[in-house]
């Protein structure tokens, strides 16, 4: 009898210290860690400058649906080999994340990469599907460098967002023009050669696209019952009325007239030839001055600048 109360006892002691090692962190630390928490995510639009510490300049819309990919370090070493931690979908409602399946997380970092929009077929983070002929724009992303290690003690893990693509958009003006100046379609396309790529995939952790080979479908889009725009005399400095194209950035600087862009104005076709050493790099705004003069179309050297809205939602073919 005596043996076996000794040994209850010495059994309730282990089990004593197994429930401190899973539910605490001793006594010097002066504060309780479960042995697994659940991932948390904060993810935003930030500016793209080589740094991931700017202030959040846009949120997503609602109900935005993000793939995440929980890693030990890199893309393709899953977190605590789970496979389930590859390609996680996290739902926006309201201001919270949801990730389905739910992600726990132990002693061990965790790296997490993550890209936009959420597509289920998207297994490997180094080759996520991209392309400008649906015009969506594309971000990726990973959590921010400064921050804590992630980890059951520390779970809630802020995510950077850049964009992939390019974005081209149109500042439009009239001189001596009669019409009405109603911009139906725009189309950058390729004049010769295959320059200007279609499709590609994205690595969620450069942002680098490798194009697919003799996919060159132009980049359009077009409103013909309402117009893009109306071609006013005087050029507006509100980039929200610019029409905006998304397009795969260019690997290399275009030499002339391998590019073009066609505007249908009044029904009117008007192409402008892109110039040699033209270069549009992911993660960057080119605005192009327009102006409709007489019956030619000229356009200015674009105003580049980093693109520092968040993600867009822009008018495609109808």
């Amino acid at each position: 009898m005596k043996k076996l109360i000794l040994c209850a006892a010495m059994v309730a002691t282990v089990l004593s210290f197994i429930s401190c090692d899973n539910e605490c962190e001793c006594e010097e630390t002066g504060r309780n860690v479960p042995d697994r928490a659940v991932l948390t995510i904060n993810a935003v639009p930030i500016y793209d400058t080589g740094t991931m510490t700017r202030t959040p300049i846009s949120t997503f819309p609602g109900h935005a649906e993000l793939g995440l990919f929980v890693t030990s370090g890199a893309l393709g070493s899953n977190y605590n080999n789970v496979a389930a931690n590859s390609n996680v979908k996290s739902t926006l409602t309201g201001s919270v994340w949801t990730q389905t399946p739910t992600v726990y997380l132990s002693t061990a970092n965790a790296t997490v990469f993550a890209y936009y929009p959420y597509n289920k077929d998207n297994m490997d983070g180094t080759a996520v599907a991209v392309e400008h002929t649906s015009q969506t724009d594309y971000l990726y992303g990973m959590q921010y460098s400064g921050q804590s290690a992630i980890n059951n003690s520390n779970p809630n893990v802020n995510i950077g967002m850049h964009h992939a693509l390019a974005m081209i958009q149109f500042q439009f003006t009239k001189k001596n023009y009669t019409g009405p100046g109603k911009v139906t379609k725009i189309e950058i396309f390729n004049s010769s050669g295959t320059a200007l790529c279609s499709e590609g995939t994205l690595n969620i952790a450069t942002g680098e696209i490798t194009n697919t080979a003799e996919k060159s479908a132009s980049a359009t889009i077009e409103n013909v019952s309402e117009g893009l725009v109306f071609i006013p005399e005087t050029a507006s400095t509100d980039n929200s009325t610019y029409p905006k194209i998304l397009v795969l950035p260019l690997k290399k600087e275009i030499v002339s007239g391998n590019i073009s862009i066609r505007f249908t104005i009044d029904g009117k076709s008007y192409t402008y030839r892109v110039p040699a050493g033209t270069k549009w790099d992911k993660s960057t705004k080119y605005t192009y001055e327009i102006c409709l003069s007489g019956t030619e179309l000229k356009a200015n050297t674009p105003l580049i600048t980093d693109w520092i809205v968040g993600a867009i939602q822009t008018t495609v073919i109808n």
